[in-house]
């Protein structure tokens, strides 16, 4: 597990890999939600009435919950099993979730960068982490 110095060990390519494909979901689901609400938002401004909230607040938890489920792999990856089950649990909520979520965002795009990974706003390309990375400890078990 990685500290948050410069002098950290860094990860392998694979889990790398795995940690961009994992915070891809997560912006989806960050993404997702947001656009729900603010067309919730402009119809409704539109409208000049309120749109039933049992839909989208469904569609919230349910975006939260797939969100929550990618929170957990990524804190597996990065920290332990306790705060992994912690950010999963908490991305289900409304709310809270979408601010879980953004953190999870965060601390998926700073791993990355320390590990020499170019993050975009989209998450980073799995496909040229190989060619950044340069394979950082992948054969460090090889012995001499």
């Amino acid at each position: 597990m990685p500290d948050f110095d410069d002098n950290s060990p860094r990860l392998s390519v694979e889990e790398l890999k795995r940690i961009a494909r994992y915070q891809r979901w997560v912006i989806a689901c960050v993404l997702a939600q947001i656009t729900m609400w603010l067309g919730i938002l402009i119809l409704s401004i539109l409208d000049g009435v309120w749109i039933d909230s049992e839909l989208p607040l469904f569609l919230t938890v349910l975006l939260g919950l797939a969100g929550g489920v990618y929170a957990f792999l990524i804190y597996w990856e990065i920290r332990n099993p306790l705060w992994a089950a912690v950010m999963g649990l908490a991305s289900i909520l409304p709310l809270m979730g979408l601010l879980t979520l953004t953190a999870v965002n965060g601390l998926a795009t700073q791993i990355l960068n320390r590990n020499g990974v170019t993050v975009g706003f989209f998450g980073a390309d799995v496909n040229t982490i190989e060619e950044q990375s340069g394979g950082f400890y992948d054969d460090e078990d090889a012995g001499w």
